[in-house]
């Protein structure tokens, strides 16, 4: 695995402006940036999740048909960490245990924390890294800046027309704040 910096996406290059064409791969795939199928072993739960997160990859035009395989893993992630989530809210944070041996006499108490703490922790990681994948993270958004002038529209739907949830935001979309 290479060291330093990940590459920056040329899609998203070519909105911040940055874009060197003597820098590029000139052999590199073009794509264009459109929907992807979703794959049909997606999760039932990660189901629920993908309409969302497609309309937050096409609005920055950072998504492609061959795209639909890490954005289904996101889906099914994004569904596990919200059911570890609804887990840990049912459950203590911390338990109280005794120890048998080892550095702790026999029959001391001692407080650990919740396995799905650690569990938890893992899969928010895993999501942060492939938002970063799609330049969805704040430190990724923060190098792409929009031109006065460019359009933005808000989502639409199959029909052409703006979506209800068109100006929430992600957040308003899955949590429902």
């Amino acid at each position: 695995m290479k060291a330093g910096r990940k590459k920056i996406p040329v899609s998203l290059k070519i909105i911040a402006g940055t874009l060197q064409e003597s820098r590029e791969n000139p052999n590199a795939p073009k794509v264009t940036p459109a929907k992807p199928r979703r794959p049909t072993w997606v999760s039932k739960d990660g189901r629920k999740y993908w309409p969302a997160v497609m309309r937050d990859l096409e609005l920055l035009h950072v998504v492609t048909p061959a795209h639909g395989t890490i954005a289904a893993l996101y889906c099914d992630t994004l569904a596990l960490y919200l059911k570890q989530r609804e887990m840990l809210e049912t459950e203590n944070i911390r338990y109280v245990t005794r120890k048998g041996q080892g550095e702790a006499k026999a029959g001391d108490v001692i407080v650990r924390s919740h396995p799905i703490l650690g569990a938890m922790n893992e899969t928010k990681r895993l999501l942060v890294s492939m938002l970063s994948e799609f330049g969805l993270t704040p430190a990724a958004t923060s190098r792409v800046s929009v031109f006065p002038g460019f359009p933005v529209e808000p989502p639409k739907g199959m029909d052409g027309k703006p979506t209800k949830d068109a100006t929430k935001t992600t957040e308003q979309r899955f949590f429902g704040s």
